[in-house]
């Protein structure tokens, strides 16, 4: 996290405006990763930074299942071809805490506080 923070540098004058840092996690299960992702929580409340997470992963969330390490570039570029996003629960993108089931997200809620702005 903190080599992110460092490669921005705290220069907003790239975005022509306020700017926002938005981690994006998959969360991790079992006790030690249930303990970093708890750590990861903290650390950006306290930083004010904006915390997206996938349970347990991005391609779980968005395809229905886990993609193996070796396959996830051809899997999200199968994904992407066949337009698969029209067929995503939206309802899944809307949870307000980590960890409930496998495939959820809070990534709609974290943006649609952004979009509302507009």
């Amino acid at each position: 996290m903190r080599d992110a923070v460092r490669h921005r540098g705290g220069n907003d004058a790239f975005t022509g405006g306020e700017s926002r840092i938005i981690f994006c996690l998959d969360t991790d299960s079992g006790r030690q990763g249930e303990s970093l992702n708890e750590a990861i929580t903290t650390y950006c409340t306290q930083k004010g930074y904006f915390l997206v997470w996938f349970r347990r992963d991005v391609e779980e969330v968005f395809q229905g299942h886990g993609v193996p390490q070796n396959r996830k570039g051809q899997e999200a570029e199968r994904y992407l071809r066949a337009n698969s996003i029209q067929q995503l629960d939206a309802k899944r993108l809307h949870h307000s805490l980590p960890l409930l089931s496998n495939g959820d997200s809070n990534i709609a809620m974290v943006f649609d506080a952004f979009l509302s702005k507009k």
